[in-house]
């Protein structure tokens, strides 16, 4: 016997006798209602719309497609927490990184870690990448301490102007810390894609580069140079920090100038920037030396964020350096040269001699430009903004001063004002010895005048500087 639904069905397919009863569309034969008259009309109701919740965005970030990250190791990397003295965690999941993939690594007295993968042959040398632990990001403290993840949000941002759409992973009223830790995410992926490479990683560098002063130098009798990802945003580099050139004018432009003009820069791209690691590893090494934008933006404040766009453009670049420039050469500065202030001399790796910062951007400032143009606002899990097209820092405010820049001033502030006491107190010292022979001579005691020249000089320095 026939399921009397299916006989019903069949019928109504059939027989096609209907009628409107009341406004109802009605299968005559049947008695079944097929269609309210109401129905027929054009729909009127939208479709109700929500915001993804953040598996959703994740999982669907996931699938996009990006050519040369791993999503899913993104977030992982990003959601440790570090902070300066704190990196702990940070060092933890490096190494368990390192273990899980077959890598070899080593960390030294400070905490550094170093990591090798694959040997040599004659003739060959290490590729090294590298970036450092800690954040300024102090708030990420509590979450180190107690075992946890910190609260990554992903947002959807649309160009005003273009159809452009960027994917960004930030934390409310935290900075994610993409200074400088996605220059580990970035460093670890590249790992991931060469068989021969090394990588190190450096505590501490937010507070004065102290991890990476105390580096093995040993380590790099074998590497054919450093790239470094601690620049924000993603189409700006660094060729020199704090005063030391990174690289030479002929490196750049045989080796480096081609390969980074094919992923959008100029030479004007290339800036004088604050200090950071790679700068240690120069001056104490003599290596050549890079630093790249990493694709984080709004460094050291409570709104830094990454465009996860921009990342992917950053492992692609760092990518196409290393297969362009290969492992067959080692990149190596054995000139010194010094520079004296009131008697005291520094040294350095590399001689500013060779018209490297006359080619690139000699009147560009030593700060980072401050966050993106255009105003955003949030709603929910996502964001709807109101960005401008393009290079998110196209336009720096000249009379803007942010927390980086006011930083480097300090320091060097501090640096110059130590050489100033250090050559006085030397000069005072041979003055007061001239002084006392002087005296000797005529037969006085100079003692006795009760006069101190140094105690007289370190008044100026006693004294409260506002700038």
């Amino acid at each position: 016997m026939n399921n009397s639904n299916e006989v019903k069905a069949n019928e109504a397919v059939e027989t096609k006798n209907t009628a409107i009863v009341n406004g109802d569309t009605v299968d005559t034969t049947t008695g079944e209602v097929l269609k309210k008259d109401n129905e027929n009309k054009e729909e009127k109701k939208e479709t109700e719309k929500r915001i993804m919740t953040e598996s959703e965005a994740r999982e669907y970030i996931s699938n996009l497609g990006f050519k040369h990250i791993d999503v899913k190791e993104l977030y992982e990397t990003m959601q440790v927490p570090s902070c300066s003295r704190y990196e702990f965690r940070m060092a933890s999941y490096i190494i368990l990184w390192a273990r899980k993939n077959g890598i070899d690594y080593d960390f030294d007295k400070k905490g550094n870690i170093y990591l090798t993968k694959g040997k040599i042959s004659e003739g060959e040398f290490y590729p090294c990448v590298t970036a450092h632990m800690d954040t300024v990001q102090d708030k990420a403290k509590p979450y180190a301490l107690a075992g946890a993840e910190l609260p990554l949000r992903t947002r959807r941002v649309k160009s005003t102007t273009s159809d452009e759409v960027r994917h960004e992973i930030f934390i409310d009223g935290q900075g994610i810390g993409a200074d400088d830790k996605l220059g580990v995410y970035i460093s670890l992926q590249l790992m991931e894609k060469f068989d021969k490479i090394k990588a190190v990683f450096f505590v501490e560098e937010e507070i004065g580069m102290c991890g990476s002063k105390e580096l093995v130098k040993e380590w790099f009798d074998d590497v054919a140079y450093v790239i470094g990802w601690d620049s924000p945003d993603i189409i700006r580099g660094a060729w020199n920090c704090s005063g030391t050139q990174l690289f030479g004018k002929e490196f750049y432009e045989k080796h480096l100038r081609a390969i980074v003009k094919d992923w959008g820069f100029s030479d004007s791209d290339l800036h004088r920037e604050p200090f950071t690691d790679v700068v240690q590893i120069r001056e104490k090494t003599g290596i050549t030396c890079m630093n790249f934008g990493n694709g984080g933006y709004q460094a050291h404040s409570s709104t830094e964020y990454l465009v996860i766009e921009h990342v992917d453009h950053a492992v692609g670049m760092g990518e196409d350096i290393i297969k362009r420039i290969g492992n067959k050469e080692q990149f190596k500065d054995t000139k010194q040269y010094t520079k004296s202030t009131v008697g005291i001399t520094r040294t350095y790796g590399s001689e500013e001699d060779d018209g490297l910062g006359r080619l690139l951007n000699p009147q560009a400032s030593t700060h980072y430009p401050s966050s993106s143009t255009g105003s955003t606002s949030t709603s929910g899990a996502g964001t709807v903004g109101n960005r401008s097209d393009g290079r998110v820092n196209e336009t720096v405010n000249k009379d803007a001063i942010d927390e980086e820049a006011v930083k480097y001033i300090a320091d060097t502030y501090d640096e110059y004002i130590d050489m100033l006491k250090d050559g006085i107190d030397k000069k005072c010292g041979e003055l007061e010895d001239v002084l006392k022979d002087k005296f000797r001579e005529a037969g006085i005691d100079y003692n006795t005048l009760g006069v101190d020249i140094k105690n007289m000089f370190s008044e100026v320095f006693s004294k409260e500087i506002n700038f």
